[in-house]
């Protein structure tokens, strides 16, 4: 947003931090899930934002690693789950269909600079980089809770009449093969099930 270069000048170092960290997540709350857009046939102004993704995962991550995977490190779970797509307040809503090459990379770069002025960037980093790598318990777990809420915003589309259903009832197999966590895969293919019954 045009106004975060001027707030340095304006404000103290710690409220400039405050105010400039706000302005990535204002930027989250009025960015598009394009993907919505592009390929499944949701009107711009029935899409969920970013932030409307993003609030959803932290909600499903709280409540279903204490219901189906009590034994994961919930603070780990929770701060891969509130960073998970905050690069994206920077390069912009990347849908995977897109299959940019750089994606990655460009979301590193994006997130480095989010967090460059605080202390704890390298932990926050580190983090994020486990979380896309998904190799560990809980970055399995965060993926798939990510993955699931795809599957419920799918839903709650297809529930609403908002978007094409022969597009909704598409790819089953291939959401379900990227669900690492086998509990979450169980409740999205309950869930898919019940789309192609509709």
């Amino acid at each position: 947003m045009y106004w975060r270069n001027e707030i340095s000048a304006k404000f103290g170092d710690d409220k400039s931090k405050t105010i400039k960290l706000f302005s990535y997540i204002f930027t989250l709350k009025n960015l598009l899930r394009t993907g919505w857009v592009k390929y499944w046939g949701v009107r711009e102004e029935q899409a969920e934002s970013v932030a409307d993704h993003s609030f959803s995962v932290v909600v499903l991550a709280l409540f279903l690693q204490k219901q189906l995977a009590p034994e994961l490190d919930q603070n780990k779970v929770l701060k891969m789950a509130i960073l998970h797509e905050l690069g994206e307040a920077i390069i912009g809503d990347m849908p995977v269909r897109d299959n940019v090459e750089d994606k990655h990379e460009r979301e590193k770069q994006a997130m480095e600079e989010i967090l460059s002025s605080f202390d704890f960037a390298p932990e926050f980093l580190s983090l994020w980089e486990e979380f896309e790598k998904e190799e560990t318990p809980e970055a399995k777990f965060v993926k798939s809770i990510d993955r699931l809420e795809f599957v419920l915003q799918r839903y709650g589309y297809f529930k609403n009449g908002i978007g094409d259903m022969l597009a909704f009832k598409d790819g089953k197999e291939r959401v379900l093969e990227k669900i690492k966590n086998e509990k979450v895969k169980e409740i999205a293919k309950e869930v898919l099930d019940e789309i192609e019954t509709l």
